[in-house]
């Protein structure tokens, strides 16, 4: 980090949470989260997300919510194997602690295109998790679900990247708003999950 970077952070990030007192953690991995690619990619790392006291999620729904993943991993000797692990779709970190259900993510650091990038796919994370806990609650699955939103489909999830200043006065025009919500496929084993700019940068948070 920077220390234009660690600036940023450290002046925006308590600007943007104020006073509330809801559950929030700052640069925590997401490392229990079900897999969202086809291939292997890095833990998602926010800056900031904001979520749901996990202690309030009934047991059951914890653990209906939750998918076996089969990863390779390597042993002391540093030989492969692999082994089945348990993910969820609504806890994103291993800490019981940590907020569940996160719908709103700050990127605050490093090149503008990548921060934006990844604070898009923290939303995409994120609206999955709900999009998961409607269905359930519901009782169906997810496709006749999707196919029942009225469009626009509601908005699941909410992320933002701050960048390009390191003088904290105000939010930078480069700021990003996104919010997500879920469409049904538009081709075969294809979903989406569109982004659309908030263009809202006084309703962050």
């Amino acid at each position: 980090m920077t220390p234009e970077d660690a600036e940023v952070e450290e002046g925006l990030i308590p600007f943007i949470r104020g006073d509330f007192d809801f559950p929030s953690m700052r640069n925590a991995a997401f490392n229990n989260f079900a897999p969202f690619l086809a291939h292997p990619t890095v833990d998602p790392r926010p800056d900031l997300f904001d979520g749901a006291d996990p202690a309030t999620i009934n047991p059951r729904v914890r653990r209906d919510l939750g998918i076996d993943v089969t990863v390779t991993i390597k042993d002391k000797d540093q030989v492969e194997r692999t082994t089945v692990v348990r993910k969820s779709y609504i806890i994103p970190c291993r800490t019981p602690s940590y907020p569940a259900l996160p719908t709103f993510f700050l990127e605050a650091k490093g090149p503008a295109a990548v921060a934006r990038l990844q604070a898009c796919y923290n939303g995409v994370l994120g609206a999955r998790a709900m999009l998961k806990l409607r269905n359930y609650a519901r009782g169906c699955d997810e496709d006749p679900v999707l196919s029942a939103m009225p469009p626009p489909s509601p908005t699941f999830s909410l992320s933002s990247s701050a960048l390009g200043t390191p003088a904290l006065a105000g939010l930078s025009a480069d700021d990003a708003n996104v919010s997500h919500h879920a469409e049904p496929p538009q081709l075969p084993l294809s979903p989406s999950a569109p982004l659309d700019d908030a263009d809202a940068s006084d309703d962050i948070g």
